[in-house]
């Protein structure tokens, strides 16, 4: 008994079918154009897999898990691999949905040819077009070819060397302009990773029109204002503009002759031996539990801290840090060593040698 080439019709033959005629039609014709205009073929697990054309007989339609004539194909794995949907490369148009539950976009691929990729989320129509499986429409912008769109929001408007564009609602991803695009920012958002100088800044090889208030990230120099109330002194062009808030955190910075009002050293707590790292602060206590040695961190130049003990118990403590560490006139001081009390110690170092002092004892 012969087929259709495209979705697997049985074409009866004269004198043949003789008592299973209806099953016949039922099974492998009727069956299957139901689910070539109307049926939804789900695939749930997470693997590439390929859509074969199946035939039906009197007794089956014949249709699997793995039939290439659904009208529907629905994702619903939830990987983050990227993964490949192959069907057969002949005429067909397929409505693809990615309802995956994670990150992972699908592939749609004909068995010859390139493919076409549908995101996660994204609900779009491929057809075939004689050599590949191309994108006929979809509901994301990001699918269509010239847009650019918001990351977090807003419209996306065609972007053409010739033509300028409005990217409304806020967004917080590299935003890239080619060509010689204008853009007008949104009055709220981020802008990052942006360069230039002057009055003119750059993304790609596009320019950027500002408007509206503005916080960037990027390398700039002399001055540039921002259309409304808003006007920017910009740092030399080694230095990183950034939008400071009421508490930064500074790491490996030079400050030359501040003035501080006010400030808060950070006190790292430990019990029992332990091996000091400055990384924790400069100001740090240790509890004693039992016979309590205290390593002292390798010698850095410029450093100073301070150690706090405090005696759990009548302890004796023992300070590590081999010939490098020094006391005046060379002996060790006596701990005090009594339940409930204190000793305060101060530490200095060149780089070479670490310089212990009392600041006081018997607290």
């Amino acid at each position: 008994m012969a087929n259709t080439s495209l979705i697997g019709l049985t074409l009866p033959s004269t004198g043949t079918l003789s008592g299973t005629w209806g099953d016949t039609v039922n099974n492998a014709i009727s069956q299957i154009v139901d689910v070539a205009v109307a049926g939804t073929q789900t695939i749930s697990t997470d693997a590439d897999i390929t859509l074969t054309l199946t035939t039906g007989t009197s007794a089956s339609t014949g249709l699997t898990a793995n039939s290439s004539q659904y009208a529907v194909i629905l994702w619903t794995a939830s990987g983050t691999a990227t993964r490949t949907i192959t069907v057969p490369a002949t005429s067909k148009t397929y409505v693809v949905i990615n309802k995956t539950g994670s990150t992972q976009s699908i592939i749609v691929i004909g068995a010859t040819g390139t493919g076409v990729t549908i995101v996660a989320g994204e609900k779009a129509v491929v057809a075939f077009d004689g050599t590949n499986y191309v994108k006929v429409a979809s509901n994301l912008a990001t699918a269509l070819t010239g847009i650019v769109p918001p990351a977090n929001g807003g419209t996306g408007i065609a972007n053409n060397a010739a033509s300028t564009i409005t990217i409304s609602g806020n967004f917080g991803t590299t935003l890239t302009v080619t060509g010689t695009t204008a853009v007008t920012l949104p009055t709220s958002g981020t802008l990052l990773t942006t360069t230039g100088s002057g009055s003119s800044l750059t993304f790609g090889t596009g320019s950027l029109a500002l408007a509206g208030n503005l916080t960037t990230t990027g390398a700039f120099a002399s001055t540039f204002t921002v259309t409304g109330a808003y006007t920017y002194t910009l740092p030399a062009a080694t230095d990183t503009l950034v939008n400071l808030g009421s508490s930064q955190t500074l790491t490996s910075k030079t400050l030359t002759n501040p003035t501080v009002t006010n400030y808060v050293e950070t006190l790292y707590s430990v019990t029992g031996s332990a091996t000091l790292a400055l990384t924790n602060g400069t100001v740090q206590k240790v509890t004693t539990s039992g016979s309590t040695t205290i390593t002292l961190p390798a010698s850095v130049t410029g450093k100073s801290f301070t150690v706090i003990v405090y005696y759990a118990a009548a302890d004796a403590i023992t300070w590590a840090g081999g010939t490098t560490l020094k006391w005046a006139g060379g002996t060790t001081p006596t701990a005090t060593s009594a339940t409930g009390k204190y000793d305060i110690f101060n530490f200095y170092q060149d780089g070479t040698n670490t310089y212990g002092s009392i600041f006081g004892q018997n607290y």
